[in-house]
């Protein structure tokens, strides 16, 4: 009976759903004869891009600039079932676009690609279509302009006909108000169809959203239910050999950014010195071949012949290495006789990694007699030397009772370990374990919490490393901002940070190049970091990710950037910050308790904030001192003439006093600063001169100290009373 009421509700659910997103296409369909009716008014408005001829392909971009919904329906007419031509350029366009990480023919991939997907698109592939227009909107293929506009009216049509891919685009557009009007509750209508179709973008962000509790009731158990399904397709490609190593660097880290761009030149270091014969460097460079790594494009072979000479020259670390692409045939021939070789010559070494794998040749029957005992005790060997693989596959072993008795207590031990250095498949293990409780009690929050982390490490993440080079390096803002503002969508915390700090950082800027000018506008700008700053706090981590962003959000109600100003709140956001021991938020409730903005005036706590966050950050010592020895003097000032307000009212009149610091109050620091410009700097300048006069003195005194003549030891009496057994153990530093 539950579970047929459980069902009754959701056709309702679905039907209301159906009936809303009915609703939004008739709204949708009445303008669709204009292009221009997809974009929104104002300062978020999107407006189109020039459209660029390419050499190959122009006919659909021609096409694509007058496109409307009919031509689109007519383009998708085969839906769902593509022709085999379309099928076979779709197919050769993934293939180009996998391999457009090469940094020898990225270029010369990238415009195949461009060619390929643009005759599937033509045909009217869906998948072809909703890729071609996802392309258009985040403008991160050269060869592609970025077209909103039509990209909107692509996906709309699409997503009219049920198409999971671009209800999915759809939402995302509607989430961000990207080519329409924010909304999260189509938002959400659209996603739920999409992720109920199979859409795993969807299943991820449905994932979050239940999970946050974002513009939805927030539920572990679907959050759960989601994020299991997303989980499990990256369980099956890690089973599969897994993919490229990804880095992900967040921008507002600009020590992390500067030691990224240093590693160019250490790169170089490491295959000069691979030439040279350096078997240190061929282990390197083999290793960021094989794993695809720091700007290298995953490349089995090249790794193979790295490993090959340093192998040679007896590195056990190349012969593991080798032993695992033997056994799984990657960059070179499977062969299990080969395989075992470099394995057990590499045991002799005690390489750890050997040893796990040359376990799992035996519990797998690999070019061996099968025999789990022996696996077993191999691994049991790699785990006690703290091999991760040693780790997970002797937890395997306690988990099935293979080899030993079934322990899953001792499964548990184990799969932790190999959770903890970063094993998706240990993480994806636990997770099932703490899903169903089996063989630890049940733990929804756990179990949602390692399922979204295998979840975000599927092959879809190597989109932070486009969105890092189209930024770092090829100083396209706009693309990488909408790539991070896509994977921020998916429920990465680093990407919503990312996004927003792009959206913030260039409020300000002028240039026709920048993101304001090409997308948003400086408003839509300002609403949408705010958007991204608030989704990265919500992530509920205590990291450097969540206090700048609470510090963010402190600032733009400060400020009243996006929303009103609202100092109390802007307060609330510091506190938070603060709490995560944030200097610069620690400054600013020092200087808001200092002057009574937003908190109540307290010269006292104002001292205890700027001294906090002088010890926080070696940063904030200098304005900390100044803001300190300000603050000295208008506590000397107070105590030997009153409060400043009464001495304001002595010189100007109650009335008048009380009119000025009203203003005042109603200004922001900078506001401040140009009005009185003149104070400040000469304010500053005696700030500084007393701290200058104080050094002086205390080195003074400290060689005065050092030139005296050291004082004859005091006599002290026997420590036989309370007062001095409680100095008993001081030392005698004279009189």
């Amino acid at each position: 009976a539950k579970q047929a009421s459980e069902q009754a509700a959701t056709k309702a659910d679905e039907a209301a759903a159906q009936q809303q997103l009915n609703v939004d296409l008739e709204e949708f369909d009445a303008h669709r004869n204009s292009r221009e009716n997809v974009m929104n008014t104002g300062e978020n408005s999107i407006p189109a891009s020039e459209s660029a001829q390419n050499e190959e392909g122009d006919a659909l971009d021609v096409q694509d600039q007058g496109k409307t919904l009919e031509d689109v329906d007519d383009m998708a007419k085969n839906f769902p079932a593509p022709n085999a031509e379309a099928a076979e350029h779709f197919d050769k366009a993934v293939m180009y676009m996998g391999a457009t990480a090469s940094t020898a023919s990225g270029a010369e991939d990238e415009m195949q690609y461009c060619k390929h997907i643009k005759i599937a698109a033509k045909h009217g592939h869906p998948a072809a279509l909703v890729s071609y227009a996802m392309v258009q909107i985040l403008g991160n293929v050269s060869c592609i302009p970025r077209d909103i506009p039509s990209a909107a009216v692509t996906i709309t049509a699409l997503s009219k006909k049920g198409y999971p891919p671009a209800q999915m685009l759809h939402s995302f557009m509607y989430s961000m108000g990207i080519g329409t009007n924010s909304s999260q509750a189509r938002a959400v209508v659209y996603m739920t169809f999409a992720a109920l179709g199979g859409d795993t973008f969807a299943q991820m962000n449905l994932g979050y959203r239940y999970n946050t509790g974002l513009n939805v009731e927030k539920s572990c158990e679907t959050a759960l239910s989601y994020y299991r399904a997303v989980a499990d397709r990256v369980h099956l490609e890690a089973l599969d050999g897994g993919g490229e190593m990804v880095e992900r660097v967040r921008l507002a880290d600009e020590k992390k950014r500067k030691r990224i761009k240093s590693q160019a030149h250490i790169l170089q270091y490491y295959q000069l010195n691979a030439r040279q014969g350096s078997v240190d460097s061929q282990v390197v460079m083999g290793q960021l071949h094989y794993q695809g790594a720091h700007g290298y494009a995953q490349d089995f072979a090249a790794a193979a012949r790295y490993f090959e000479q340093a192998a040679n020259a007896g590195d056990a670390q190349a012969m593991q290495a080798l032993g695992e692409m033997y056994a799984n045939g990657r960059g070179v021939k499977q062969d299990n006789d080969t395989a075992r070789s470099y394995y057990e010559r590499a045991v002799d070494k005690k390489n750890p990694a050997a040893i796990a794998g040359l376990g799992l040749m035996y519990k797998l029957g690999q070019g061996v007699p099968k025999n789990e005992k022996k696996a077993f005790e191999l691994f049991k060997q790699a785990a006690d030397m703290e091999d991760v693989d040693g780790h997970l596959h002797l937890a395997n072993q306690y988990f099935d009772g293979l080899g030993t008795k079934r322990d899953y207590r001792m499964a548990i031990r184990f799969y932790s370990l190999a959770a903890k250095q970063g094993h998706v498949l240990a993480m994806y293990q636990l997770g099932v374990m703490h899903a169903t409780g089996v063989g630890t009690s049940r733990n929804c929050e756990l179990a949602v919490g390692l399922f979204k982390n295998v979840a975000e490490r599927g092959s879809w993440s190597k989109l932070f490393s486009t969105a890092y080079d189209a930024y770092d390096e090829d100083g396209d803002v706009a693309s990488a901002a909408l790539i991070y503002m896509f994977l921020g969508e998916l429920g990465y915390e680093m990407a919503q940070n990312n996004a927003a700090f792009l959206l913030d950082e260039m409020v300000d800027a002028d240039d026709d190049d920048t993101i304001h000018a090409l997308l948003f506008g400086r408003n839509g700008s300002l609403a949408r970091a705010l958007t991204n700053w608030q989704r990265s706090a919500g992530q509920g981590s205590a990291g450097q990710g969540y206090t700048t962003a609470r510090l963010k959000i402190g600032d733009y109600y400060y400020y009243g950037h996006a929303v009103e100003r609202d100092y109390a709140a802007a307060a609330h956001e510091y506190k938070l910050a603060a709490d995560a021991s944030n200097a610069q938020a620690m400054f600013n409730l020092g200087w808001m308790h200092e002057y009574g903005v937003g908190l109540p005036v307290d010269l006292f706590l104002a001292k205890r904030f700027y001294d906090s966050a002088a010890e926080a950050s070696a940063d904030a010592k200098l304005p900390s001192t100044i803001a300190l020895a300000i603050l000295q003097a208008k506590m000397w000032f107070e105590a030997q003439f009153g409060p400043l307000e009464s001495f304001g009212e002595a010189l100007i009149g109650q009335a008048g006093a009380a009119e000025e610091i009203a203003r005042l109050q109603q200004m922001s620091f900078e506001e401040i600063l140009d009005a009185y410009e003149n104070v400040a700097l000469v304010v500053l300048l005696v700030a500084l001169g007393v701290l200058l006069l104080a050094r002086q003195l205390q080195h003074h005194l400290a060689v005065v100290n050092a030139a005296a003549p050291a004082p004859a030891p005091a006599h002290r009496a026997p420590a036989n009373n309370a007062d001095n057994a409680d100095n008993a153990d001081r030392p005698d530093n004279g009189p």
